[in-house]
């Protein structure tokens, strides 16, 4: 089992501030109130699941670019990474919306999904264009 070290430098907490906005946002599309708990449960959770996918489908670029990542560096093995990432939620990003909406209002409505869809289309996009 990796240490926590791992785990956290695998979720990249210092990079939970560019996810602050897209719950917040989910949660205002939503019509729900903003609950300052479940708010900071929500942004720690989906910032995890997506930095461990991204380092399983970058193990590649990082063995080259980055060797100090915990997979590169033999501290964790891809496929437990991977099976971690998919295990927490795969689509984390594209997801922000759609789970901050039934965690604040208990629903899902097309306001929440439509911006869902087009949060998607862009981190595709990013990806895809990377």
């Amino acid at each position: 089992m990796p240490g926590l070290s791992t785990l956290l430098r695998l979720g990249r907490i210092s990079n939970v501030p560019t996810v602050w906005t897209n719950v917040l946002a989910g949660s205002v599309i939503a019509g729900g109130a903003q609950a300052p708990n479940e708010i900071v449960l929500i942004v720690l959770e989906v910032q995890r699941r997506g930095m461990y996918l991204n380092d399983s489908f970058d193990r590649a670029i990082d063995a080259r670019d980055r060797p100090g990542r915990p997979i590169d560096a033999g501290e964790i093995p891809a496929g437990s990474v991977l099976s971690i990432g998919f295990g927490l939620m795969g689509l984390c990003r594209a997801l922000v919306y759609i789970g901050t909406g039934v965690a604040v209002t208990d629903g899902v409505s097309n306001t929440t999904i439509i911006p869902a869809v087009v949060l998607a289309c862009h981190v595709a996009g990013l990806t895809y264009s990377y």
